[in-house]
């Protein structure tokens, strides 16, 4: 699994890059973005150039408190590929 938080990256492509470059050599590995909202700069180039590259059967997760660009679900490569889920805040009594 490769887990990276948004808040530390800053808009650069190559920082992100970086942070996630074991995922482009393990297969099946889990990449997970938290906080994916300061990222959103990057979401057209993830989608467009770093995501192809990553190795086979790679899962991704875009966590984060604002939805996906709308260009997940209207590029007919990426529709069939991506779910958005909306989760609700968690019970403060939990």
């Amino acid at each position: 699994m490769v887990h990276v938080d948004g808040r530390f990256l800053d808009g650069d492509p190559r920082r992100l890059e970086e942070a996630v470059a074991p995922a482009c050599t393990e297969p099946e590995t889990l990449l997970l973005i938290d906080t994916f909202e300061q990222c959103r700069p990057l979401e057209a180039w993830l989608r467009e150039m770093f995501l192809p590259r990553l190795a086979d059967h790679a899962l991704v997760i875009l966590a984060g408190r604002v939805a996906p660009d709308a260009e997940w679900t209207l590029d007919p490569g990426w529709a069939h590929l991506c779910t958005a889920l909306a989760v609700r805040p968690l019970d403060a009594d939990r």
